[in-house]
């Protein structure tokens, strides 16, 4: 590590991360960079997978029937928090004294605790195996939580007009859906929208449509007595997924948050999406949640967006 800037291995945020309020820096433990981040947590901004089945493929016909309604099991699952780390000690006697003493700590935790920092706080649980990697006076550690009931926006009556206020890229919007600042991220439908907004009104720039003109595969029908010449009977065309990737831009974590908090509501309440693409329109929804990965916090903070779409009809 001679002569090596220290941000190239620790989060250059230095944030201080608590579990259940005491310090992990209590036991020497320094944030370090999550993958493809310049910042130690990742997976605390995504939006979980909805639960049980969420969508239907019949026999015999073209795409999928989801299950979207307010009165369906609308139920969202678990969400992967990862806190990377190292515990650094002046000696290599004091880095074991350190690793046994967070050990202890780690398996003292109850089954329901909670991790917290500046950007927020997650109901967690420790279930998996905590990594601890010991090199000389430097162990990388990393916990690999699982929040079992993720803090999402309140979605009741998110059937209705769309509220207005959970978009925040900046200014404040006026009753006719413009920034006061006369900002254009409101319009009306056209290329690259969802539902009614563009995707920068999400501080999104949408890189890769994957998928969007694919055609899905014919599914086989069971038959017992095929047409002469026929070697298997056709049935419906399978789901139609698209796969969306972008990157996303806030102000501050402040703003990050409340640009996460916006996409969870768009693509977390009840009913279809519809993403409009070119001359295409498509009914989608994201049973699988997005992710939001590669968080860099600099003088404005980037991330990479990435979300599974499938279309359907209601």
């Amino acid at each position: 590590m001679t002569g090596t800037p220290f941000s190239r291995y620790y989060d250059t945020a230095m944030n201080t991360y608590y579990l259940n309020d005491t310090p992990l820096a209590e036991f020497g433990f320094v944030p370090g960079h999550a993958s493809g981040s310049n910042i130690a947590l990742s997976g605390a901004w995504d939006m979980p997978a909805r639960t049980g089945e969420t969508y239907r493929k019949w026999a015999g016909e073209d795409g999928v029937e989801p299950y979207v309604r307010p009165d369906d099991d609308y139920l969202f699952g678990s969400r992967e928090i990862q806190l990377v780390g190292n515990l650094v000690a002046d000696s290599e006697e004091t880095l074991y004294e350190k690793i046994e003493t967070f050990r202890a700590f780690l398996t003292g935790l109850p089954a329901d605790a909670f991790l917290r920092c500046d950007w927020g706080q997650w109901n967690v649980s420790l279930r998996k195996e905590v990594k601890i990697v010991p090199r000389k006076t430097i162990a990388a550690v990393t916990l690999a939580f699982t929040e079992p009931a993720p803090a999402l926006p309140d979605f009741s009556d998110a059937t209705g007009p769309w509220p207005r206020q959970w978009i925040l890229a900046s200014g404040h919007w006026n009753s006719f859906g413009v920034w006061d600042d006369r900002e254009p991220w409101y319009c009306a439908p056209r290329i690259g929208a969802i539902d009614e907004w563009l995707w920068e009104s999400f501080g999104l720039a949408i890189a890769s449509t994957g998928g969007v003109w694919d055609l899905p595969a014919r599914d086989e029908l069971p038959a017992t007595l095929l047409s002469p010449g026929a070697s298997w009977a056709p049935g419906g065309l399978g789901p139609h997924v698209l796969n969306l990737e972008g990157a996303l831009s806030a102000a501050d974590m402040e703003d990050f948050d409340r640009k996460i908090r916006s996409l969870t509501l768009l693509f977390g309440r009840p009913g279809l999406r519809k993403f409009r693409y070119r001359n295409c329109e498509y009914g989608i929804f994201a049973p699988e949640g997005f992710k939001i990965a590669s968080i860099q916090k600099r003088s404005r903070v980037y991330a990479k967006f990435t979300v599974k779409l499938i279309e359907a009809y209601e």
